[in-house]
């Protein structure tokens, strides 16, 4: 089962990324006003016609909805305790909060859980940014068709998706799986009301959507923000797969508020490979108001990927932002791994390991590995696949030896496949041992010609030998 997160602690670390404050002194910024998981709320199992206006009950006193809506506060779903869904036969499932108190604006928090293949579409009107602030699975569900708008998510690694930056108010789903997700209403004074709706892309749909966490947030007063839209945090840019000597651009969108002073865009890495083709200056109001900026990248010689950064900073910010950069040289598609042996040693009967990083430019496919050779039951995988979607960035794979009960070498061959590339095969060598060889360091002289010293001991003795030119 996935894991609620309740603490203060880890609530504070997800405010603190979107430039948002929790209210825990004196200088915070913003309350949280109302939390709800729905166990406090009452139970809406029935009602009549589908244009019926609902009022709830208990906490949820002054929130309201139609098309039937359903709360079940003693029951789970996903493993969370305590849920709100529109009926499953209806494809509108409006939701309307009570009137807060908001200062400068307003927060909506939503954890959404997904089940089934259909599309589902949530809007919220007001809001002028989303971020989805996290995407979880169950254990043991099937995450491989989980998507959000037209990006399928590749890996079940929660930390991969995180602070992704969605233009407009408009949230597009699919598949089975959680979304935290931010909607931030800037317009919102006063005693007003939120409010929430989830449109299946068929109608009559039976496979709902399920509210199972909401909290709502008064802004009191932002930080000054810049980002770029649609951009994982922690995901690296990729600007594009061409050769030499066409350059690649890539675009992409920034944006920010509660900016006054003009952010400057530069290349952070060393290298001429990157380099920032539009204005590397631009404007608070530019900014603001939503602008455009040009990646450029000078392919190799040879095919590989070349790295970088990309630094954007202004007087109105904390601390530069740093997006990571991916240039890729080649159309062809190619699996970028060392095929040099790979040397394991291990004391009798232990286990060692070796970390393997799988690159490939141009996959299509995912990866499969596997290990042969007499020799290959003292050898194993942590996986046996790897997903084409890391590829880019790099995937660790562990190669774990188990040695011998006595002293002796085992040989075996790793070998990466791919559909529409050619195979990779690595040599292996695991080496059993009682003790761990001891490599000393060798020096060469020029008086005598011929000589050298070996280092003998930690305290820097030397014994001299003689070898052949």
């Amino acid at each position: 089962m996935c894991k609620r997160i309740k603490s203060c602690v880890s609530l504070l670390c997800m405010l603190a990324l979107f430039g948002f404050t929790q209210l825990v002194n004196a200088q915070s910024k913003n309350y949280l006003i109302y939390e709800t998981d729905f166990t406090d709320w009452g139970v809406v199992s029935t009602v009549g016609n589908s244009s019926d206006v609902v009022y709830f009950t208990g906490g949820g006193e002054g929130f309201y909805a139609d098309q039937r809506p359903l709360v079940y506060p003693k029951d789970s779903i996903g493993g969370f305790l305590g849920y709100y869904t529109a009926n499953a036969n209806y494809s509108y499932a409006g939701l309307n909060t009570k009137a807060l108190n908001f200062s400068s604006g307003g927060i909506l928090e939503l954890t959404l859980y997904r089940e089934g293949s259909l599309s589902r579409y949530f809007t919220v009107p007001g809001a002028t940014q989303m971020m989805v602030k996290e995407v979880f699975f169950e254990d043991g569900v099937d995450y491989s068709g989980f998507s959000i708008g037209d990006l399928v998510l590749g890996y079940k690694d929660a930390f991969y998706y995180k602070d992704f930056w969605i233009t407009g108010n408009v949230l597009k789903t699919r598949g089975v799986g959680y979304v935290k997700v931010w909607c931030y209403l800037p317009d919102l004074e006063g005693y007003s009301n939120m409010s929430f709706t989830g449109v299946s892309s068929e109608l009559y749909t039976t496979t709902p959507v399920y509210l199972v966490d909401l909290k709502i947030y008064n802004v009191v007063d932002t930080e000054p923000t810049v980002f770029l839209e649609n951009v994982f945090g922690g995901e690296s840019i990729s600007i594009g797969a061409g050769k030499q000597p066409d350059i690649q651009e890539k675009v992409l969108k920034i944006g920010g508020f509660n900016l006054t002073g003009d952010v400057k865009v530069s290349i952070d890495s060393l290298g001429a490979v990157f380099s920032v083709l539009s204005d590397s200056i631009i404007s608070a109001t530019d900014i603001m108001n939503g602008d455009s900026i040009m990646i450029g990248f000078i392919p190799s010689v040879t095919e590989g990927i070349k790295r970088g950064r990309l630094k954007i900073e202004s007087d109105d910010l904390a601390s530069p932002l740093y997006y990571n950069l991916l240039g890729i040289t080649g159309s062809e598609p190619e699996l970028l791994v060392p095929t040099d042996t790979i040397k394991l040693w291990s004391r009798l009967a232990e286990q060692t390991s070796y970390k393997l990083t799988v690159e490939g430019i141009n996959i299509t496919n995912d990866v499969a590995l596997s290990i042969s050779g007499t020799d290959a039951m003292f050898f194993s995988l942590s996986t046996d696949s790897v997903s084409k979607n890391g590829l880019l960035d790099g995937v660790s794979v562990n190669i774990k030896y188990s040695g011998g009960i006595s002293q002796i070498t085992h040989n075996a061959t790793l070998k990466l496949s791919s559909t529409g590339v050619d195979d990779v095969y690595i040599p292996i060598v695991g080496v059993t041992e009682v003790e761990k060889p001891i490599m000393y360091p060798m020096s060469f002289v020029t008086e005598p010609e011929g000589a050298a010293n070996i280092r003998t001991s930690l305290v820097g003795e030397f014994f001299p030998i003689w070898y052949k030119n």
